[in-house]
């Protein structure tokens, strides 16, 4: 079957769909690369792929019973190649459809999530810079992913590794004893042994909190060994040091996911740090007994400067404004009354 296809929107979205049948009914090596060259030939053949693969996640959709059962048909009732070009055909008024609503019709929104290919073979996402997303990977699992947070998925027939590549992100893994689920985040690697937990990274560290099941962590020789953790326990590891395993508030430790920051008795410098980080909103401190002040509360994320004046009420301090931003800083007794 020749599924190459440039050209017209028409043209490109039928190839996207004809490979993406090819894909489900399996490919080769030689497939494989093939449709790779296909993909990275030009810009429109990935946005068409991604949108094909949009499409054909709804297939699984138990709302749309015909299409669930032709995926999970056994190989010997799979649909003729007849009814394959029909399908393919519904496919590509479908992504075109979409492609249409996306681009032309007012009032729609791109989504929250970009899809792109990488060098690797594996799937990047990534987060909008000021709203989380959740995807759904090929294999079944849900990821949610903190703004401006990017992954690298690649799922094969024998493994499934995801790269965190900056930010956090939030991992429920779908079970799957034949092929294990390893998360590489810097230079660590997580292994999944029936999982849902969260990974952050920082510059200068990284952490996993872990909601449920089990996982096993390994780094880099030299820096200790493999570390279990159990619900309700977190890794931390600053850059060239050994990571430690402590215990975790799981209600305030995945607090980002409703779009707040939970602290309890957190150095105020280290505070606003995990703020700044959403809405870039530069707000100094004064002195370093500004900075050691212990913060504790639930706060809205995307807010630093509201988040300041919040802070100057609980406790003994002003803001100030400074060229480029804000300052917190120690209020003199007449201030504080």
């Amino acid at each position: 079957m020749n599924a190459s296809g440039s050209g017209s929107l028409a043209s490109v979205e039928e190839a996207a769909a004809k490979w993406m049948i090819r894909r489900d009914r399996g490919l080769s090596s030689r497939d494989e690369e093939a449709l790779e060259r296909w993909l990275t030939a030009s810009s429109d053949h990935q946005a068409a792929w991604d949108r094909a693969l949009d499409v054909w996640g709804q297939f699984d959709d138990p709302n749309l019973p015909e299409l669930a059962v032709l995926r999970q048909a056994p190989q010997r009732l799979r649909p003729t190649w007849r009814a394959w070009t029909m399908i393919a055909a519904s496919l590509v008024a479908a992504v075109a459809v979409g492609w249409w609503a996306q681009n032309r019709l007012p009032g729609l929104t791109r989504p929250a999530v970009s899809r792109h290919q990488v060098a690797s073979g594996a799937r990047s996402y990534v987060a909008g810079p000021t709203e989380r997303a959740t995807i759904t990977l090929e294999d079944g699992s849900q990821v949610t992913l903190d703004s401006g947070a990017e992954i690298a998925a690649s799922i094969r027939g024998d493994a499934r590794t995801v790269r965190l590549v900056r930010g956090q992100a939030y991992f429920e893994v779908a079970h799957d004893a034949r092929r294990p689920f390893s998360l590489d985040v810097k230079d660590h690697r997580v292994v999944d042994l029936g999982t849902a937990f969260a990974a952050s990274l920082k510059p200068d560290r990284l952490s996993i909190v872990l909601a449920s099941g089990r996982v096993s962590i390994a780094g880099p020789k030299g820096l200790g060994g493999e570390v279990d953790l159990s619900p309700g326990q977190a890794f931390t590891a600053r850059t060239g040091q050994a990571g430690t395993v402590t215990k975790v508030d799981l209600e305030a430790a995945l607090a980002w996911r409703e779009g707040f920051l939970q602290f309890r008795e957190t150095p105020l410098r280290d505070a606003l740090v995990d703020m700044q980080a959403y809405d870039g909103r530069r707000v100094e401190i004064g002195d370093h007994r500004v900075g050691d002040l212990r913060v504790s509360g639930r706060f809205k994320i995307g807010d630093t400067e509201r988040f300041a004046h919040t802070l100057a009420e609980m406790y003994p301090l002003r803001v100030v404004q400074v060229s480029g931003g804000l300052r917190l800083e120690a209020a003199r007794p007449e201030q504080s009354k």
